[in-house]
């Protein structure tokens, strides 16, 4: 099984506007990166600079999941105490029968403008959400768990963290979600991406996927080391340390990597019952970091496959997930590229097409 991480960002949000300027999303970053020649090979999605709020962009986009043979869309899901942004895609596989699987993963962080280099909140993520605010959450997500098209597994919805390390006190607000989940008749997988491995997680969640390629970037790393701020609670220490380290970090670790690496490092991943394998097809945030960027170069057909195939092997009855479908401003989008094409898709589909044969 195949899942891709989905990003709604390229419409219209209020906040965005407030912050940046009307209209803005990340097709602006985008944009200006491939005219400033900041990716090593210029990227842009074959359906041009398209809104997430339009209906025919999403079944487009399911009709070529399905031909590609992807069987579910990981959907980041931007919920605020007082504000549920970025919400269109959502409400688009919540309402209309779109016959495709989907999960949401929570991106349970704040909004800045970290990416130039400024501690400048947009929106604050609350760490520690009241029993009012986790009741609010959880009716909402009911409703989207409920639905048929929301995947399940063994019959229990599934539900993701993207940042495991963002609440003050993340075992016991997860456990308030369990008991509120539980009132409601539901008994959710609930999940994390993590960076690194933490046994403590294990007594918190079923399941964890090491964020990739951040895992990677950061194995052992400098940056791995802020998570002792995080154990002692010092969250602000860590927004002021963080933009001091995007803009010194090609000082402290490299910043480009080859995928024939990547691929060394999947392979050797160990099987483990927990900790699950996510794969990338390359990575460039130059876009956002400017000069202060970090690269994964783009796969080739060949090395796409295997770290798929890596990632089937190893994470047995659990889906491998892509990062990502459409993380354009990142360099990291599986859509058909106007410039470098279908090979990732015609790769998914090949092998795909081969495992199903098989199985006949």
């Amino acid at each position: 099984m195949i899942d891709v991480i989905y990003f709604p960002q390229f419409t219209q949000e209020d906040l965005n506007d407030q912050a940046w300027c009307k209209d803005f999303n990340d097709w602006d970053l985008i944009s200006e990166a491939n005219v400033r020649n900041r990716f090593l090979s210029k990227r842009f999605p074959k359906l041009g600079k398209y809104d997430t709020k339009n209906l025919n962009i999403i079944k487009s986009q399911i009709d070529s999941m399905k031909q590609s043979g992807i069987d579910s869309i990981a959907l980041y899901h931007y919920w605020f105490s007082d504000h549920h942004a970025l919400n269109k895609v959502e409400n688009s596989l919540l309402v209309e029968d779109l016959d495709f699987s989907y999960y949401l993963v929570w991106a349970n962080e704040s909004w800045s403008k970290r990416w130039i280099g400024s501690q400048e909140a947009i929106i604050d993520f609350n760490k520690k959400p009241s029993l009012h605010e986790i009741q609010k959450h959880v009716a909402h997500l009911e409703s989207h768990m409920k639905n048929k098209n929301y995947k399940k597994v063994d019959g229990r919805p599934i539900f993701f963290i993207y940042n495991c390390n963002n609440f003050n006190d993340v075992e016991s607000v997860i456990s308030h979600y369990r008991k509120e989940f539980s009132k409601q008749g539901l008994d959710p997988i609930i999940g994390c991406f993590a960076t690194a491995e933490d046994t403590s997680l294990k007594g918190v969640f079923d399941i964890c996927y090491l964020f990739e390629p951040r895992a990677y970037f950061t194995r052992g790393g400098f940056s791995k080391k802020l998570n002792f701020l995080r154990k002692f609670g010092l969250t602000e220490s860590i927004k002021v340390f963080g933009v001091i380290f995007d803009s010194f970090k090609s000082k402290f670790q490299r910043n480009s990597f080859t995928y024939a690496e990547y691929i060394t490092y999947l392979k050797e991943r160990q099987k483990d019952d927990f900790y699950k394998i996510m794969i990338t097809p390359g990575w460039d945030n130059s876009p956002r970091y400017l000069d202060n960027f970090t690269r994964l170069e783009d796969a080739t057909a060949a090395q796409f496959r295997d770290a798929v195939e890596i990632g089937l092997e190893k994470n047995d009855e659990w889906p491998v997930v892509i990062n990502a479908w459409n993380e354009w401003s990142e360099g990291c989008a599986l859509e058909d590229c106007w410039f470098r094409g279908n090979n990732y898709l015609q790769t998914l589909k090949n092998l795909t097409s081969c495992q199903s044969n098989r199985r006949i």
